[in-house]
């Protein structure tokens, strides 16, 4: 088992089987990347509506196989 900390979300995808969320201090969500991007705490749902988290969840669909290539069935 690695503890990584860390803001790059590029990193974060490609490395982590579990992510913990942290908000002020507390842990808000604790899952695989898919129940992390599934969650529905307002944290983590402001997060990705937002530009960066937009871009997070590009990466995340293309790590789940579900990015825009996927769709026209490449990879």
């Amino acid at each position: 088992t690695i503890v990584m900390v860390t803001h790059d979300l590029d990193t974060l995808v490609a490395l982590s089987s579990r992510i913990a969320v942290l908000y002020e201090g507390r842990l808000v969500v604790v899952g695989t990347l898919r129940e992390v991007v599934h969650s529905e705490n307002p944290f983590v749902v402001n997060f990705f509506l937002g530009e960066r988290g937009r871009r997070a969840l590009e990466a995340v669909w293309d790590t789940l196989g579900l990015g825009k290539n996927a769709s026209r069935g490449k990879t």
